[in-house]
């Protein structure tokens, strides 16, 4: 019995892959390439799709992302604000049009709140699947003037 179990656990993991994000991205523009990072990693636990991660330091700037695998995508932060999302901290804002994604990361100040950090997330699907393709974007923001 004890063998079946780890027989088990043995084909669970060699099944476990690793899948690409629903919707996949490359930079077009980045006006901060020192300042704003973009990865696409694999999350923990594997069986979730990769992920997409921009961190952005405090100088701030502008990122536009192109979709490579679908033409037109609907940012659901931006649809429900008529066009432009800002988020409200004033982080950043979003704004799409057909395939590409723009987000636009305000300087912040020694003046602006305390916040050291700011985490938030960005929902994109494709706009004819309504849901079968969706991918999540987390925006890490560093205030202080380190590298992100």
């Amino acid at each position: 019995m004890k063998y079946l179990i780890y027989f088990f656990i043995v084909i669970a993991l060699a099944g476990c892959k690793e899948e690409d994000a629903a919707l996949r991205f490359t930079q077009i523009t980045n006006s901060n390439p020192a300042g704003i990072i973009v990865d696409y990693f694999s999350p923990d636990p594997l069986h979730c799709a990769k992920s997409y991660e921009i961190r952005a330091n405090a100088q701030g700037g502008r990122l536009v992302l192109k979709c490579t695998n679908h033409d037109d995508i609907i940012v659901v932060e931006s649809s429900l604000a008529g066009g432009t999302y800002t988020d409200i901290d004033g982080a950043y804002s979003v704004s799409y049009a057909k395939n590409e994604i723009t987000i636009v990361f305000s300087r912040k100040t020694e003046t602006d709140a305390d916040t050291k950090a700011y985490y938030s997330h960005i929902n994109i699907i494709g706009a004819e699947d309504r849901g079968d393709l969706q991918t999540n974007i987390t925006i890490i923001r560093l205030f202080d003037d380190i590298e992100p």
